[in-house]
Formats: structure tokens, C-alpha cells, sequence
């Protein structure tokens, strides 16, 4: 990964800051992701390779980030970009994806508002 002055950026350091960003500790993540806080410790320290893509699809759920994003972020794009695409999502995913793309720009527009809507209000941020 590149930071913004071009340099490289180890993927555990990037991993360590989403997780202090939302202000969680190993354990809350372990709880959440259901994967051992040392694991996800040495992951942080670059002290283990790259995550499985099951691995990476958890904590971007749990980061809020897309899994495309964090799959690149880990460095190895052209291997992930495939095992991504390869890698089904649930029909109810799959479904949004399917109809996002036969939407007109101003409904997907819609779509997206209402997206941001569900997320704010399910963490809390909107009663």
C-alpha cells in the first residue's frame, strides 16, 4: 500500500489504524469477527502474512470498509481482484448489486442516500 507521499505502507500498520479510528481494542474486533485477537495482533505488528480473503471480508465488514478496498490495501491486487470475483456473494448482496446496476443515475443516487441512512441509523447515529 502507498501512503499519500508514495512511500510504501506495511497492510498491518493500515489494518491497525481502522481499528483505532473506530476506537475498538483487539478484543472488541475478536468478539465481533470471531478471529483470535493475537492472530489479528501480529497481523497488525507485520509479523504475519497477508489475511485470507474470508479473513479480510470480516474486518471490512467490521471496519466499514469495502472488501475491494482492503483487498487492495493488502498489496497482492491481481491475486485478490480474482479470488474476489471468484467468490460468490449472498443472494441478498448479490440481489443489490444485480439491481444497483439496472437502476438510472438518479435512483442510484437514491439507492446510495438510502444506504447511508440504514448505516447511520443501525450504528446508533440516527433514532
Amino acid at each position: 500500500m502507498l501512503t499519500s507521499e508514495g512511500k510504501s505502507r506495511p497492510f498491518g500498520d493500515y489494518i491497525k489504524e481502522l481499528r483505532q479510528r473506530r476506537n475498538m481494542s483487539l478484543r472488541d474486533v475478536e468478539q465481533k469477527c470471531k478471529i483470535s485477537n493475537a492472530y489479528l495482533s501480529q497481523v497488525e505488528r507485520n509479523k504475519r502474512g497477508i489475511p485470507t480473503v474470508p479473513v479480510l471480508r470480516k474486518l471490512a465488514k467490521v471496519y466499514g470498509v469495502p472488501l475491494e478496498h482492503i483487498a487492495i490495501m493488502a498489496g497482492d491486487e491481481s491475486d485478490r481482484r480474482k479470488k474476489l470475483a471468484q467468490t460468490p456473494l449472498p443472494p441478498d448482496a448479490q440481489f443489490i448489486v444485480d439491481g444497483y446496476d439496472r437502476l438510472p443515475p438518479e435512483n442510484k443516487h437514491l439507492l446510495t442516500e438510502f444506504l447511508n441512512f440504514l448505516l447511520k441509523r443501525s450504528q446508533g447515529k440516527i433514532v
